[in-house]
């Protein structure tokens, strides 16, 4: 795939800043400074001190023009009117063409042809136009290491200028800078990453990105996010000490993500989290085994701990840990979080965010939360700009006002989604995860009404926090219902199952007791939809006896949807075949909501429940369907011969 290298850096170097003879004087004077003698008699034989060439002079622009048969663009026209070629372009093109040099690429290893597999099925415009680029392009490179520059006059920017793409047998694709100019300092860029920065010579340009980093580190600790990034992303792309560290660290908490970047310069068990955080977020269902390889990077003496920090963060136990006021919020925040109290859990956090002080010189925020288990899933959303705003490092701040709040209305905006909950109030979440694994009276034989190969599993009690992947594999394991548990505001508990298998049930007569249980000496709301489409249940119990139900059927074909209710709804809460108005409404009568980050990226309690269907009365029957492999008569799977 294409990559799109995007404008100029700040203050701009060609052919705005410092136009071009002061671009190419400066990374010519910078290039000698950091070269060793022996390399640069090598590139400048016979004593030589400039990387470029004489002008090229209008004679040679124009035969150019003319084998091209299109005017050039400003960019590289300024270019060849000040050196008609450059040595030293970055690190792997040596000698770049001058204006007699260009040459028509041609395609040479049918790239149109290798790359077109990935195209889209449906390629747009544009892709089609970028692909297309191999077949009209013009070379640049003269001498490289395995690397084509290429000059595409068959896609002119708005501003007349040529694309320039840059392909090496390494990358994943070609990169695609939008001209000539940014090209060049996109290679001016590449040297210093790979050069200057790792010789620590200082220039002109080093003390400039140098001081601008120490400036976006006291102000992102002060508050200031995109001023300070900006800073730090530029500084990044050159290399600089400490700029990609807090740049990673701000676009972490940005996107609530670990992502691949490198957050500290030392490597430690926060870096090491981090980074095995990052590993799994894109590897669902890997282990610890798989990732042991990741600890190589580690000094032997803290493989130990690389191993065990690797399993907690597979086993998603993690905690991110940190000394004093700030280390005491986070085991507040987690303990709130396990419960499903995700917005107190983020205030909690966010309230202690300025006690934060940082471990490194170029440490900016707290993202080590980044690689914690239970509180990663809180950083969605505004959240990270929210904490990146918080004054920290000692600086005083006010928490502002608590405008979040959870309700049922996401779950309305979730379309189609079938859900099954139960709200509890006055009903500790340890007491509803009972409730729902226990058959009625203690001692009850779960077997009764059931034929010998038709016994309910086994429910299992609530274990570790677990993510929403976790709980299909479950429930894949023991072909009941998987709910996670938690806690709501004022008063409430809550179980939560994603995609409950069979249809919601629609009257009494086809529960069994597990409601009426849940509600004993409490309230509960029990809702079952299978998406805004296919209908819902809503049913209420006060202490153990429905006082109400509602739910929508829809008819086939175009036809509104059936109503069905039973006993009095109270005011506020309309019969409505509209599924999200009913969610709404219930949580504003009843003010209660449900933690929408814990319930889609965080860790929650699960609890594998008893059924839901009341067993076979006498005299009714029950089919159970079981999908097997077909197999042959001769006992091998169909169309497999035996050995």
């Amino acid at each position: 795939m294409t990559t799109h290298h995007g404008g100029h850096t700040r203050g701009g170097l060609a052919p705005g800043g410092l136009g071009w003879r002061g671009f190419l004087e400066r990374w010519n004077a910078e290039w000698l400074a950091v070269t060793a003698p022996e390399d640069r008699e090598r590139a400048l034989p016979g004593g030589g001190t400039w990387l470029g060439y004489a002008p090229a002079g209008a004679e040679r622009i124009a035969a150019l023009e003319r084998r091209i048969g299109l005017p050039l663009p400003a960019s590289l026209r300024g270019y060849l009117e000040v050196s008609d070629g450059w040595r030293e372009a970055g690190v792997f093109v040596s000698r770049l063409s001058g204006a007699d040099g260009v040459e028509w690429y041609g395609d040479p290893y049918d790239q149109v042809g290798g790359w077109a597999d990935l195209l889209p099925e449906e390629p747009s415009e544009r892709e089609l136009l970028e692909h297309g680029m191999w077949g009209r392009s013009w070379q640049l490179a003269l001498e490289s290491d395995a690397t084509e520059v290429l000059l595409d006059p068959g896609d002119p920017g708005p501003d007349g200028e040529w694309p320039v793409y840059v392909w090496a047998s390494w990358q994943d694709g070609p990169e695609r800078h939008a001209s000539f100019g940014r090209f060049m300092e996109e290679m001016y860029r590449e040297f210093h990453r790979m050069r200057v920065a790792k010789s620590g010579v200082e220039t002109e340009t080093t003390r400039r990105l140098d001081a601008s980093v120490a400036e976006a580190v006291r102000l992102a600790r002060a508050g200031e996010v995109d001023g300070p990034l900006a800073r730090l992303r530029e500084a990044a792309a050159f290399g600089r000490p400490g700029a990609p560290q807090a740049c990673a660290q701000m676009e972490g908490l940005l996107s609530g993500r670990p992502g691949p970047g490198v957050h500290s310069a030392a490597p430690g068990v926060r870096e090491f989290a981090l980074t095995a955080a990052s590993y799994f977020e894109g590897r669902p269902g890997a282990s610890a085994q798989d990732a042991a390889f990741l600890t190589s990077r580690l000094p032997e003496s803290g493989r130990e701990q690389g191993l065990a920090v690797l399993a907690s963060v597979a086993e998603g136990v993690y905690a991110y840990e940190e000394p004093g006021a700030f280390g005491a919020a986070l085991e507040e925040a987690r303990a709130l979080a396990a419960r499903g109290r995700t917005r107190q859990a983020w205030r909690a956090l966010l309230a202690a965010v300025p006690a934060w002080v940082p471990a490194e010189p170029y440490d900016v925020a707290p993202s080590g939360l980044l690689a914690d288990s239970l509180l990663c899933p809180l950083l969605g959303g505004e959240r990270g700009r929210a904490l990146l705003a918080t004054p920290r490092g000692g600086l005083p701040v006010r928490p502002g006002p608590d405008t979040e709040r959870d309700d049922l209305d996401w779950l309305g905006r979730r379309g189609d989604q079938s859900v099954r909950f139960v709200l509890v109030e006055g009903l500790p979440v340890e007491e509803l995860g009972r409730r729902l694994l226990e058959p009625g009276p203690p001692g009850a034989p779960r077997t009764e009404g059931y034929d010998e190969d038709d016994v309910p599993p086994a429910p299992r009690a609530p274990g570790p926090p677990t993510t929403l992947r976790d709980t299909w594999a479950l429930r894949h394991t023991y072909q009941s219902p998987v709910f996670r548990l938690g806690e709501c505001a004022n008063g409430w508990s809550f179980a939560y199952e994603e995609n409950p298998t069979g249809s919601p049930l629609t009257g009494p007569e086809d529960y069994g007791d597990l409601p009426a249980a849940l509600s004993a000496g409490a309230r509960a709301l029990v809702v079952w939809s299978q998406g805004q489409r296919r209908g819902y249940v809503v049913r209420h119990f006060v202490d153990g006896r429905e006082t109400y139900a509602l739910g929508s059927r829809p008819l086939p074909g175009e036809g509104p949807a059936t109503l069905d209710v039973r006993g009095g709804i109270p005011e506020g809460l309309a019969a409505d075949p509209d599924l999200p108005a009913v969610l709404a409404a219930l949580s504003r009568l009843y003010g209660v909501g449900l933690p929408e980050d814990a319930l889609v990226r965080g860790r929650l309690p699960v609890v594998v429940s008893r059924s839901w269907r009341r067993p076979p009365r006498a005299g009714e029957h029950r089919a159970v369907l079981r999908f097997v492999p077909a197999r042959s008569p001769r006992g091998h799977p169909a169309g497999e011969e035996g050995g």
